[in-house]
């Protein structure tokens, strides 16, 4: 136990060490009730808003939202996708580092740049579940009928060919769904829009700029 506990914050080991400890106090702290499991979920998206926003600025909004949906990171509370990418990463860092005998810090930092892109794909697979999870719980047995017709608020960058995400307030309860818009329009967070129809093969939504 104390060489393994040495072993953790040797070198670059130390930094998924101290990520994994944030986890574990996190947890401990959730269990007793401080905070909430959402306490540090964000928006994932960017602003582009300005006085010169280019298609391409449109273009990089878009695949940044996807590469999000593709490791579930809009599906699920922060903490946990954060908590399955740790663990990989604790394990990968002192198995290898010890496996070659490497007390290096900078090497051990060149080491975790690829640590970090397999974790990311181990993440994804062991949240999949939770995924799920989250939205049987967010749907609260609310049909795809309920939602069309709904006024709702970007929350995700969308346009016509990537899918984003919208946020809609039904009996005083808000849901997020995925969404994707009409035509070659975008919609960036914050704009309202009207939820017109639902795409079943790919299980989102169409939305369209709302105006009172």
């Amino acid at each position: 136990m104390k060489e393994l506990l040495e072993l953790s914050f040797q070198g670059a080991n130390a930094i998924p060490s101290f990520l994994l400890i944030f986890v574990l106090i996190y947890w401990v702290v959730v269990m007793f009730g401080a905070v909430d499991m959402d306490f540090f979920d964000i928006d994932v998206d960017v602003d582009v808003d300005g006085p010169e926003v280019d298609a391409d600025a449109d273009i990089s909004v878009g695949w940044l939202n996807s590469v999000l949906i593709f490791f579930n990171l809009p599906h699920i509370p922060l903490m946990i996708f954060v908590s399955f990418l740790a663990l990989p990463m604790w394990l990968i860092s002192v198995q290898l580092n010890e496996l070659i005998g490497n007390t290096n810090l900078l090497l051990g930092i060149v080491f975790l740049i690829p640590n970090l892109l397999v974790s990311l794909f181990v993440a994804k697979f062991l949240t999949m579940p939770f995924v799920k999870l989250f939205s049987k719980m967010n749907a609260e047995g609310e049909t795809t009928t309920t939602m069309i017709g709904k006024i709702c608020h970007v929350i995700l960058t969308l346009n016509s060919d990537s899918v984003g995400q919208v946020e809609v307030n039904v009996d005083g309860s808000n849901y997020r769904i995925n969404a994707k818009t009409t035509e070659d329009r975008v919609m960036k967070k914050g704009e309202e829009g009207l939820v017109i129809e639902y795409h079943e093969d790919g299980k989102y939504y169409v939305v369209e700029p709302y105006t009172h």
